[in-house]
């Protein structure tokens, strides 16, 4: 990766942890419903909201890089199906100890991002950070009302460790690409760069 994107136009980028593809698995008929427009991503646990990224990547990737090298290793397990019902949007929330929001505070105070302009979803996520995994979105209020009768009693199970994020850059409407991913305090590895 180089500097390259200083004169390019800003691109949004968030910050995920990657959902293993056998836990993932199990929500492909469920995304191919409700969640077409964006099955091409990959299943995920945003852990910071869309930002938009002015300047040079590698600054990013340093910040993010130096925050995971610190943070240990965790376990997450599948919880149960909700909403937000003002966005329209069915998730699947995840248990864990506190850890995904004690690093989403971590990481938008490394990245200078408390009051950033950028986001309408700064202020509040900050003290109502809530990970999941979306099952559905992009709804009407009908079509909201329908999934969320079908999912609401939907059961998913699994759980797994936490050894990196990674950060990614929105390519396209609603299209992400994978930039790079940081492992966390005792995973193998510490950086790899995507693309």
């Amino acid at each position: 990766m180089s500097g390259q994107q200083d004169s390019e136009k800003p691109r949004r980028c968030g910050v995920v942890v990657p959902v293993p593809p056998e836990i993932g698995a199990q929500f492909s008929a469920v995304h191919e419903r409700f969640l077409r427009e964006r099955m091409h991503n990959p299943v995920h646990v945003t852990v910071v909201y869309p930002f938009l990224q002015k300047g040079d990547i590698e600054s990013r990737c340093s910040i993010i890089g130096s925050v995971c090298s610190e943070f240990p290793m965790f376990d997450v397990s599948l919880s149960e199906v909700d909403t937000f019902p003002e966005a329209r949007v069915v998730f699947l929330k995840i248990r864990d100890e506190g850890n995904l929001h004690r690093l989403h505070l971590r990481l938008i105070q490394a990245l200078g991002l408390e009051e950033d302009e950028e986001s309408e979803f700064r202020a509040f996520e900050r003290d109502n950070y809530l990970p999941h995994i979306t099952l559905g979105a992009d709804f009407s209020p009908a079509e909201f009302n329908a999934a969320w009768s079908e999912l609401r009693e939907r059961s998913f199970t699994g759980q797994f460790r936490v050894t990196r994020l990674c950060l990614y850059q929105e390519v396209g409407e609603r299209v992400w690409e994978e930039t790079a991913c940081f492992s966390l305090k005792g995973a193998t590895g510490s950086r790899s760069e995507s693309g």
